[in-house]
C-alpha cells in the first residue's frame, strides 16, 4: 500500500508540472496574505492549482501586485465564480470582513464550488492543528511544537542504526563509484567542501567529486549563468561537471560519503541541507535559525522545491522544518526523498524524458494586460492567437496583435491557455 501511494504521489506530481489533473480556482480577498498565496502556487506547480484570478478591491490588488490579475470586487464574487468557470476558490480570512465571509461561503457551496480558507497562518504544520469550537463557534487550537530530549535521542539513535546499515548495505556501490572516479580522469575520488553546521560550526562536508579539480576557483566565472535567485548558485548545466558525476549527481549517488558525517554526528539523516560559509553570510537574520538543528543529508525543501529556483521557497521550507521537525516528519521526507530518487534512476537509465511544451505558469497569467479603462472589463475584444509551430512544442512564430480581455482568460479551460499563452518570461 505505501509502495502503490508513493508510486501514485510521483506520478500525479509529474502529470501536474504538465498542467493535466489540475484545478482552476479563484482567490477572493486581496492583501499580503494574498500575495504569499500567489507566490506559493507560483513556486509549487506541482499542487495542481491554476488560478483564474483574484476577486477584491482593485486598489489592493494595485498595492500587492497582482492588477493584472483581477477579475472585480468583492461584492460581485459570487457572480464571477459562475462566470470564470472554476471548480473552487482560496479565500483570504484576512482580506474579508467576517460578515461577508459567512455569506460567501454558504451561498458558493449552494452551487456546488469547493471552498478552501486561508486562515494567515504560515510556518506551522497542519497537524499541530486541532479544530474545536466554543459556543458551536469554530475555532483552531495550536499545540506548542514537541521538541523534547527524548525526541533528539530518537533522532539521533536513528541517524547512527540508519547509517551504519546504509554503509554496510551500500558498501559494493561505493567501490564501484570510487573506482570509476579514479578511471575517469585520474583525480581524488573525495571532495571534502567547508560547510555551516550546528550552531554555525564549521566542518567538512564529504561527498564523491563530480567536478574537475578545482571547480571552486571557476565558480565567480560562472555567476552570471547561475540560475538561483538569492545567495545560492546552481546551473543545470554546469561545464565543470565531468562525465562520471553527472550521472552520479542524476542518481544522488555522490551524496553516499555524508553517511559517514552522520555517523560523526556532524550531519543527520533529515535536516537543512548545511550551507556555504559565503552563502550564509548572505542569508537574512531569521534564516540562521536554521542553524539551530543539525544540518541533514536530505530534507524538506530537497524533497519539495529541490528544482525550484526560488529563494523563498528554500527560505519558507527550512523554517517550517526547524519549528515542526518530528520523528515522523523525518521518515515522510525519507520515504519523498526515496520516491525521487526511484524517478531520477527511471529518467537516467530511460535516457531521460521529452521537454514538455510551455504550460501557463502563474507567472504568465500575473504577465497578461487586461482592459483597464472600464472599473472591471467584462467585454472581450478582436484577439488574434499566435500562430504556434507545433513542431517546436508551441514556439509563437509571430506575436499577436492584441491581447486578451478577462472574460477570454475566465471563459478558457486550463488546456486552452496551455495551447495559446505566449506572453511573458515563464517561470519554474
Amino acid at each position: 500500500m505505501v509502495a502503490w501511494r508513493s508510486a501514485y504521489r510521483t506520478w500525479l506530481s509529474i502529470a501536474r508540472g504538465r498542467d493535466r489533473h489540475c484545478r482552476r480556482m479563484v482567490l477572493i480577498g486581496i492583501d499580503g496574505e494574498t500575495r504569499r498565496l500567489l507566490d506559493l502556487f507560483t513556486t509549487h506547480p506541482e499542487l495542481g492549482i491554476r488560478l483564474a484570478g483574484v476577486v477584491g478591491s482593485r486598489q489592493q490588488a494595485v498595492e500587492f501586485g497582482c492588477a493584472s490579475m483581477w477579475l472585480g470586487d468583492l461584492d460581485a464574487a459570487e457572480q464571477i465564480v459562475s462566470t470564470a468557470r472554476v471548480t473552487g476558490v482560496v479565500v483570504s480570512t484576512t482580506a474579508v470582513p467576517g460578515r461577508r465571509l459567512n455569506q460567501l461561503i454558504r451561498l458558493l457551496q449552494r452551487e456546488g464550488v469547493h471552498v478552501h480558507v486561508a486562515t494567515g497562518i504560515a510556518g506551522i504544520d497542519a497537524r499541530r492543528m486541532r479544530s474545536t469550537q466554543l459556543s458551536h463557534e469554530p475555532l483552531l487550537y495550536i499545540e506548542a511544537p514537541t521538541l523534547g530530549k527524548a525526541q533528539r535521542i530518537g533522532k539521533r539513535t536513528f541517524d547512527i542504526v540508519a547509517a551504519g546499515v546504509g554503509i554496510v548495505l551500500t558498501g559494493p556501490v561505493l567501490f564501484a563509484v570510487a573506482l570509476a572516479i579514479k578511471i575517469g580522469d585520474g583525480g581524488p575520488v573525495f571532495f571534502r567542501q567547508r560547510r555551516v553546521g550546528r550552531d554555525g560550526q564549521h566542518f567538512a562536508v564529504l561527498k564523491f567529486r563530480t567536478m574537475v579539480v578545482g571547480a571552486d576557483s571557476q565558480v565567480a566565472a560562472l555567476q552570471a549563468g547561475n540560475e538561483r535567485n538569492g545567495p545560492l548558485f546552481k546551473m543545470q548545466n554546469d561545464p565543470r561537471v565531468t562525465r562520471v558525476g553527472r550521472f552520479l549527481r542524476e542518481t544522488s549517488l555522490d551524496e553516499l560519503p555524508q553517511l559517514f558525517n552522520v555517523v560523526r554526528g556532524q550531519m543527520s539523516l533529515v535536516g537543512p541541507r548545511p550551507a556555504l560559509p559565503s552563502e550564509v553570510a548572505n542569508f537574512p537574520l531569521e534564516l540562521r535559525n536554521r542553524e539551530s538543528v543539525t544540518p541533514g543529508i536530505t530534507g524538506l525543501w530537497q524533497v519539495e522545491a529541490r528544482d525550484n529556483p526560488s529563494f523563498d521557497a528554500y527560505c519558507r521550507l527550512d523554517l517550517f522544518y526547524v519549528e515542526n521537525w518530528s520523528i515522523t516528519l523525518d521518515l515522510l521526507i525519507i520515504l519523498g526523498t526515496l520516491e525521487q530518487l526511484v524517478v531520477k534512476l527511471f529518467r537516467t537509465v530511460a535516457g531521460g524524458e521529452p521537454e514538455p511544451r510551455p504550460r501557463l505558469t502563474l507567472a504568465d497569467a500575473m504577465t497578461l494586460s487586461f482592459d483597464t479603462a472600464a472599473p472591471r472589463a467584462t467585454e472581450s475584444g478582436p484577439y488574434d492567437w499566435p500562430r504556434l509551430d507545433e513542431a517546436a512544442h508551441g514556439t509563437p512564430l509571430e506575436s499577436p496583435r492584441t491581447r486578451p480581455t478577462v472574460r477570454d482568460i475566465r471563459s478558457a479551460t486550463v488546456e486552452e491557455l496551455d495551447e495559446h499563452d505566449q506572453f511573458g518570461t515563464r517561470a519554474g
